[in-house]
């Protein structure tokens, strides 16, 4: 499988080149993910695009390098040092399903005691409470097509009255009243996805911590300068 490793955008707060380029004990932070994708037994090939450009435009350009837009394609943001070789694998093993997208999630009692006090954002399910993880498996073939409809659901995050529009109003209801009584189940969640995008898509649960944990904010690197040897 080829992986692409997201390290475009500038983020000068981290560092001139980006937070791709930040140094943690003297090793760059993308080199980590890069190492711990290299080493995995599923993974052929790891290319980086560090070219300026939004979230999108580098997911385009990933979509595009595949050598054929049926095969799987493996994405990873640069900002997840702690990742390893070992949650690489645990990851592709479980992609195995024959979905268009997959997608992990990990459990927050199972986050906080790894990286106790970081902040991330939880989602309350009915199977638990659940963080996303930094990486994705997906088809280019179908992803290509509905770019669009992805970026303008990101555009629209910070605008509930818009976001209902577009997601359909009764799911953001589910969704919020989820956040309280975790109503809502993987199985919906992945449906609403296929009834938006007319995709297969498949959350993976994740034991490994490491694969959500990201470097959000120049604080955060205190941790990451603790937690790696490099």
């Amino acid at each position: 499988m080829r992986a692409v490793i997201l390290a475009g955008g500038e983020q000068q707060e981290f560092s001139p080149q980006g937070k791709a380029f930040v140094r943690i004990h003297g090793k760059t932070m993308v080199d980590y993910v890069r190492d711990a994708i290299q080493q995995s037994s599923h993974v052929e090939e790891v290319v980086v695009i560090d070219e300026p450009g939004s979230m999108i435009d580098n997911v385009s350009k990933a979509l595009h390098l595949a050598n054929d837009p049926h095969d799987y394609l493996l994405l990873a943001t640069c900002d997840i040092p702690f990742l390893t070789s070992e949650a690489v694998d645990d990851f592709l093993l479980k992609c195995q399903t024959g979905a268009d997208l997959f997608y992990p999630i990990v459990e927050k009692p199972l986050h906080e005691r790894r990286f106790p006090g970081i902040q991330r954002t939880y989602v309350k399910l009915k199977e638990g409470t659940f963080t996303g993880g930094n990486l994705v498996v997906l088809r280019p073939s179908v992803m290509i097509p509905v770019l669009n409809r992805v970026e303008r659901i990101l555009e629209l995050r910070k605008n509930p009255l818009a976001l209902s529009a577009e997601l359909g109003f009764r799911f953001v209801v589910l969704m919020l009243f989820s956040k309280l009584a975790g109503t809502l189940t993987i199985p919906k969640l992945e449906q609403r996805v296929a009834d938006l995008f007319q995709i297969k898509a498949q959350a993976i649960i994740s034991t490994f911590p490491e694969i959500a944990n990201d470097i959000d904010k120049p604080d955060d690197l205190e941790l990451a300068n603790k937690l790696l040897l490099g």
